[in-house]
């Protein structure tokens, strides 16, 4: 993945998918029988927001199939993101009428994400698509001087089956209006939530406890400390990193994973800081242990 990427779109996650939409199906059938079981979903309308039915995924989908979707999704973040947490999901649903306004999450979560259960090739609706805004300095660049329209400014991301959708949590984005479908399971049918950095991950020897309170696991920390504290209210997002550290206890590697560290108004390039943080952490030294590990190093700056 592009550590500086807004978006990344991976398709084709999981196997899970298809018995989780069957599930959903069943849900649905045969409404002239449906009972208490089936009174799960809240309306969630808010004004000039949000307008859609949404419920915890287990009151539809079994929980045997829910928790290890959560724990892919938990293990793609902590391999690929160098993220540790991720929020249970909601299931959504969109027939017609059904959307999102133009919104941003900045404080839900680092990285949203957006699982598709949606048959979009087979769809009868319109609208339904992810709408994200595009990265530019509209003023700044003089991009105002050129005519544009649509795409010139926003990306529509479709919600095809089994697709994984992470964004960034602070792009502008919204659900275009679905029209056309009242039939649930025609509709617009995702599972969504966010991910965030809350902790190191570590594999290897130094994830074991007598490491934990060694003096390069306070250096660490201490490093940690001092950039965080020293660039609040400078700088917002989060970048994560991966340091290589070999049995000797020397880095051997650091691999940015994540970089959404952004300037503040009236602060200097965000990415001085990236760099300052990728020569700090290769500096790092470790007490010995039987053999290599791999660190997962978050800087988040709220």
């Amino acid at each position: 993945m592009d550590p500086r990427a807004p978006r990344h779109v991976i398709p084709d996650l999981t196997p899970l998918a298809q018995p989780m939409r069957e599930q959903v199906e069943r849900h649905f059938r045969t409404p002239e029988k449906h009972g208490p079981e089936h009174q799960v979903w809240n309306y969630w309308y808010v004004p000039d927001s949000y307008t859609y039915l949404r419920t915890t995924p287990d009151k539809v989908i079994e929980r045997r199939l829910v928790e290890p979707f959560v724990a892919q999704i938990t293990q793609l973040a902590v391999t690929q993101l160098g993220m540790d947490h991720v929020t249970w999901p909601f299931l959504s649903l969109y027939v017609d009428g059904c959307g999102q306004a133009l919104h941003n999450d900045s404080r839900n979560g680092s990285i949203g994400y957006v699982f598709s259960l949606t048959k979009w090739d087979e769809r009868k609706f319109s609208g339904g698509e992810t709408m994200l805004f595009h990265e530019q300095d509209y003023w700044g660049t003089g991009r105002f001087t050129s005519t544009g329209a649509t795409s010139s400014f926003y990306d529509l991301v479709p919600a095809r089956f089994n697709q994984l959708l992470l964004f960034d949590d602070r792009v502008p984005h919204s659900v275009p209006t679905v029209r056309g479908v009242v039939d649930p399971c025609d509709g617009r049918i995702v599972m969504h939530g966010h991910i965030t950095a809350r902790r190191v991950i570590a594999h290897g020897p130094l994830q074991r406890p007598e490491h934990a309170d060694s003096a390069g696991a306070h250096k660490l920390a201490e490093v940690h400390q001092q950039i965080t504290q020293g660039f609040r209210g400078r700088v917002h997002g989060v970048a994560t990193f991966e340091m290589k550290v070999g049995a000797d206890g020397a880095v051997h590697g650091v691999r940015t994973l994540v970089d959404r560290i952004l300037p503040l108004p009236g602060s200097s390039d965000a990415s001085a800081l990236v760099a300052h943080i990728d020569e700090q952490l290769s500096t790092l030294r470790f007490n010995p242990a039987e053999g290599e590990s791999t660190l997962a190093v978050p800087f988040v700056f709220q």
